[in-house]
């Protein structure tokens, strides 16, 4: 999330999706709590319909530390299931990058006990597509140090954007399945663009 090659990082957009849905949330008179994980849940918050919770959630929000480092996405949907009513919305604003694949079983319990479930993956393009015109570059890993490989970007550039393409229609998939609302946005996309596939979505459930 603490990447971006436009003039938003993902986190800087997710962060103005969230912020915006909740002060909507807000000024309906509806409760709003929020959390945020990386592979532990950093802060969860109940539900409160003041607009002190709308300010704590956007401090937390715009700060980078609470970004980064390994995804635990099962982790946060079995805190989910343990700490949300049944009669809750569950928006899920999240680049989805990272999540593994045993994340799927607690996602349906959720689906099955929460009123609503919306996915809002926000990507930046070059999350599924290397720029143009690039040769060899050096890529390390940020979580195993010392791991270090060399890489022609002109020759992955197909099978980067073959696998992106595969885990996005995954996680997409998975949403269609349980009925759950999903939109995909990119950082270089106007806001308004995601509002109104918003309204789109809240039509159809």
């Amino acid at each position: 999330m603490l990447f971006g090659t436009t003039d938003k990082l993902k986190s800087e957009y997710a962060a103005v999706v969230a912020g915006s849905l909740a002060f909507a949330a807000i000024d309906s008179g509806d409760s709003i709590g929020f959390g945020m994980f990386s592979d532990k849940m950093k802060i969860s918050v109940p539900p409160l319909s003041d607009i002190s919770q709308y300010y704590l959630m956007l401090r937390n929000l715009v700060d980078p530390r609470m970004y980064g480092g390994p995804c635990n996405f099962d982790g946060a949907l079995s805190h989910v299931l343990n700490s949300i009513s049944e009669k809750s919305a569950l928006f899920i604003v999240s680049d989805f990058i990272g999540i593994g694949d045993k994340w799927t079983d607690s996602f349906k319990a959720v689906c099955g006990k929460l009123d609503s479930v919306f996915g809002i993956m926000v990507r930046d393009v070059a999350d599924s597509n290397l720029p143009e015109g690039v040769g060899n570059i050096r890529l390390e890993d940020p979580f195993l140090e010392g791991n270090i490989m060399t890489t022609n970007l002109a020759k992955a550039k197909k099978d980067y954007a073959r696998e992106a393409e595969l885990a996005e229609a995954r996680v997409h998939r998975e949403f269609n399945n349980v009925g759950a609302g999903f939109v995909e946005v990119s950082t270089n996309e106007p806001f308004a663009k995601l509002i109104v596939k918003y309204i789109q979505l809240v039509q159809e459930h």
